[in-house]
Formats: C-alpha cells, structure tokens, sequence
C-alpha cells in the first residue's frame, strides 16, 4: 500500500499486524501528524483505525481533533479512504465518529449540540459541493452516528444531574 515504505517504524508495525503500544508520546503524536499531512490518506486511515481500541484519552483526543479537521477541511478524502480502509463495518464507522464526537463534546462543552449542527451543515455543505454523489451521501451516514454519540453523552449527563 502506498505510504508503507515512507512510514515510521511504527507505523509499519501497526500495518503488519505486529506487536506495538502506543507508550512512546512522540512516535504515537508522530503517527497522528502523518496522518494530517501526508497524502497517503489510505494507509493513515486503516493504521489509525487500528489504534483506536488501544488508545489511551492522550493520544484519543489529539486523533479526534485532527479526524475531526480533516472531514471539514477534506471530506471527500475522509469519506472515500474511510469506506475503502476500514469504515465498512459498522465497528470501524463507530470508532472514528466516536472520535469526532469526543472532540467536539471537549471544544465546546457549553454546547456541543449546536456546535455539531454548525459542523455537520458545515461538512455537508462541503460535501455535496465537492464530493461525488455516493462519497457525499456517505456525509449523511457518517454525521448521524457522529449525532447519535452525542446524543448518547448528552443523555447520560443529564441522568447524572442530582435533585
């Protein structure tokens, strides 16, 4: 797959399937910035995905904020590498919306129910503009379960309201 050769050490463990942990801060952050910046989006995308179930809040937050850019700045990318690299079950799908939906729930606790309907018209906007129209009717899917995670929170917070 392309961006193999170029990647970390890392990087290259995760994509073997071989035995890695996400201990070392900079490697771990490293992995998240050739994410934003490379143009390898596939192989970053099914690394990443990879590393969600053994990610700890340090390295979830900094991947949920730069998911979470990169579907407003790229959504076509985001949602064509997502399908293609490992968002086709439904596992996959609820993991990096999960992330989006974690990273808008931390920037705006005030009102993540506004800000993620800023955001998602935001992303749909984009999307139908610059997508084509099965890459942009992926945006519909992709920003419901983002809805549904904060929704989820939203709900429980207020069952944790005391009388």
């Amino acid at each position: 797959m392309s961006g193999y050769k170029t990647a970390s050490p890392l990087a290259r463990s995760i994509a073997d399937g071989k035995e890695w942990d996400l201990s070392n801060d900079d490697d771990a952050l490293a992995l998240i910035d050739s994410f934003r910046r490379s143009r390898d989006h596939a192989f970053y995308f099914a690394v990443l995905l990879r590393t969600i179930p053994r990610s700890d809040e340090y390295y979830t937050e900094p991947l949920g904020l730069a998911i979470h850019d990169k579907l407003l700045e790229d959504p076509c990318s985001v949602l064509t590498c997502c399908w293609e690299n490992g968002c086709d079950s439904y596992d996959g799908l609820r993991d990096w919306t999960s992330a989006i939906a974690g990273e808008i729930l931390i920037e705006h606790e005030e009102d993540p129910w506004a800000a993620f309907v800023k955001y998602g018209n935001e992303v749909e906007r984009r999307a139908k503009t610059e997508c084509d129209l099965q890459t942009a009717s992926r945006a519909n899917e992709f920003l419901s379960e983002i809805g549904k995670h904060i929704k989820r929170v939203l709900g429980n917070r207020s069952l944790d309201v005391s009388p």
